[in-house]
């Protein structure tokens, strides 16, 4: 692979997602792809964000299928069941909320 080719409209889709998300990962495939479809070798953008040229191949394919930014983000993960509840959560937001000079 050597570039990846965006339309106009792609490009615009993930110049908005780069400047809203907050999710680092999306942040760093959405960068990858655009920084390739401005002329980066795929092994310097791959390079330059620590990840292989495999799996920036495989965020481009997954994009180029969907057209959508969503195609970039993290599918669920299995892992250890969560303990707390909404209460817990709840307890955390409002403590969360409290502004350190405030506590000492």
């Amino acid at each position: 692979m050597n570039g990846i080719h965006l339309t106009a409209k792609e490009q615009q889709l993930l110049e908005q997602t780069l400047h809203t998300t907050h999710d680092a990962r999306l942040y760093r495939r959405t960068l990858a792809l655009l920084e390739c479809s401005r002329g980066r070798q795929v092994k310097d953008v791959a390079k330059a964000l620590s990840v292989t040229r495999q799996s920036l191949h495989n965020w481009a394919v997954r994009f180029q299928r969907q057209h959508t930014a969503l195609a970039l983000t993290d599918g669920p993960r299995p892992g250890r069941p969560r303990h707390a509840d909404d209460r817990v959560e709840t307890l955390l937001q409002a403590l969360l909320a409290i502004t350190p000079d405030r506590c000492g």
